[in-house]
């Protein structure tokens, strides 16, 4: 075998098993009943979080949005039932998302902020963002609803992780 066949023979190799084990160790599957638990706790953490911030200070913003664009903020039963289904999806995904970086990334709190911002910054800071700049919900609002929810998606990921194990 030559000298350059060697090499991409040990590259590909190293490539492969650094994929298939993470850098910190081995990689196990992912405990689905661990993931399902974690994201009803990251469910029940944000949803009492983000109902706070609602009835302390946000509600009297998000009305006044909704009125800007000739709508009624009416959370009715279905809307209810929808945002419930709707954040545990998103708790279960943030909790699944902690458990596949884990074995790259370790477990602990570090790793589960790190699966908390990313999730903020796709699922509410673009969006958000794109609403401010396109003039569709004020800058006010958009500036209070990015700051709550960063808060509100840390906490509940990190509560959510702290349940999560491999075994």
């Amino acid at each position: 075998m030559s000298a350059i066949a060697t090499r991409l023979s040990v590259s590909l190799s190293f490539r492969v098993d650094v994929v298939a084990h993470g850098a910190k160790g081995e990689m196990g599957t992912i405990n689905w009943s661990r993931v399902f638990l974690g994201g009803l706790v990251w469910w029940v953490v944000f949803n009492v979080l983000w109902i706070a911030a609602l009835v302390v200070y946000l509600n009297p913003e998000v009305v006044a949005a909704w009125k800007a664009l000739g709508l009624t903020y009416s959370p009715t039963p279905g809307v209810a039932v929808f945002w419930f289904a709707l954040t545990f999806v998103g708790g279960v995904v943030a909790i699944w998302l902690y458990a596949a970086i884990r074995p790259r990334y370790g477990p602990g709190p570090k790793t589960a902020v790190s699966v908390g911002l990313a999730f903020w910054f796709i699922g509410e800071f673009a969006p958000m963002m794109f609403f401010g700049v396109h003039g569709v919900f004020p800058w006010r609002f958009v500036l209070m609803d990015v700051g709550t929810v960063l808060v509100v998606v840390v906490v509940a990921t990190v509560a959510g992780a702290w349940l999560y194990r491999e075994e």
